[in-house]
């Protein structure tokens, strides 16, 4: 009867290593079926579906909107003391959460300088449209019309241009 015990011993020992290495390739393996792995698995698949069909990473319509408010953003639009809520669309609180990473436009204001003269085109020599929708500058088109005889331009036709 003493053959019981010492099977019985060895087997417990056996059982204890199958068991400790058991639970070794169970944590190795269990990091494979976690749950998290599967969404890791999800994004790695979408990023390759990507790359090789040259998808870009974020949609058309959100790289719109983002270059839009790049254009619109200043740097005021940040400082609480200049916002102007009812006026800049950027300043609004919702907005500010999207546009919070985007950087902000540097110039402020436009400056038009005409074609042909190289004048600068401003409040005091403001841009004119014509009816084929090309931009002159009013000091020029005035000399134009002087200068042939036969031909008077018609400044009521013309449209004043506002810069922005």
């Amino acid at each position: 009867m003493q053959i019981w015990p010492q099977e019985t011993t060895q087997f417990i020992g056996m059982k204890r290593a199958f068991l400790k290495l058991w639970d070794v390739q169970y944590l190795q393996k269990k990091r494979y079926f976690d749950e998290k792995r599967w969404d890791m698995l999800i994004r790695q698949f979408k990023q390759e579906l990507y790359n090789v069909y040259c998808y870009p990473k974020e949609s058309p319509l959100l790289s719109c909107i983002k270059c839009g408010i790049t254009k619109l953003k200043t740097q005021y639009c940040d400082q609480t003391n200049y916002q102007q809520i009812n006026r800049c669309p950027i300043c609004n609180k919702q907005m500010q959460e999207l546009s919070k990473d985007l950087l902000t436009t540097q110039k402020l204001g436009s400056t038009w300088i005409f074609r042909i003269s190289g004048e600068l085109m401003n409040e005091n020599n403001p841009p004119m449209m014509l009816s084929n929708n090309q931009v002159y500058s009013q000091k020029s088109l005035l000399q134009k019309s002087e200068q042939q005889n036969g031909y008077i331009l018609k400044i009521n036709e013309c449209v004043r241009v506002f810069l922005t």
